[in-house]
């Protein structure tokens, strides 16, 4: 069954662009993009799209979809607490945001919290990580030393980009094509509750 994306909604309100300007001091914004995941442990290859809202300091929303733009999952952020729906088995998840976190989702070990690095362009700071960044403040790749889990910013075209994350069993990569400045309708963005058809279960 196919569903309407809330987050896709709010994007259609405005038609694509230019790629708007870079900068490393976004606030907030409005991101569209493709996830490609490769698990190499399975030999599979994943395809998705993704529509993600996110405010500093600590806020994002995403909704994840497959071909056709069937939703696959909804995923609410707010700091180290996720909250996620999986509509497809009717399933909704929440607790502390951890590398396990989004395997029911995307079948592979990453913390959803580091989105918020990846959409802002931001180092990140948590323990064991190294960041490469530049004269002028744009990071350009950073590294979790214990696994060598390797996150890198290429192609950069204004807020257009690619990134790509690698680890032992997978390989991610998000092209971001579009971005807006602005959150719309920001008081349904950050709100997620569970659907009361779906069975809820707590992480960690």
């Amino acid at each position: 069954m196919r569903r309407i994306l809330p987050i896709a909604l709010f994007l259609m309100s405005g038609c694509a662009t230019a790629p708007q300007k870079f900068s490393n001091e976004k606030m907030a914004g409005q991101w569209e993009a493709k996830l490609q995941i490769t698990d190499r442990k399975l030999n599979k290859t994943y395809n998705l799209g993704l529509d993600v809202v996110a405010e500093r300091p600590d806020l994002l929303r995403a909704e994840v979809s497959a071909t056709l733009g069937i939703a696959v999952a909804s995923v609410l952020l707010k700091g180290k607490q996720i909250s996620y729906a999986v509509h497809r088995s009717k399933r909704f998840y929440s607790g502390l945001s951890s590398d396990r976190a989004l395997e029911p989702v995307l079948q592979v070990s990453f913390d959803p919290a580091f989105l918020f690095n990846l959409f802002f362009d931001e180092p990140i700071h948590d323990a064991n990580w190294s960041c490469s960044v530049t004269p002028d403040r744009v990071v350009e790749s950073c590294v979790r030393e214990p696994d060598k889990l390797f996150v890198q910013w290429l192609e950069r075209n204004g807020e257009n980009k690619r990134i790509v994350v690698k680890a032992k069993d997978f390989d991610i990569q998000v092209l971001i094509k579009d971005y807006q400045t602005k959150v719309q309708n920001r008081e349904r963005a950050f709100v997620l509750d569970p659907p009361s058809t779906y069975s809820s279960f707590k992480l960690n």
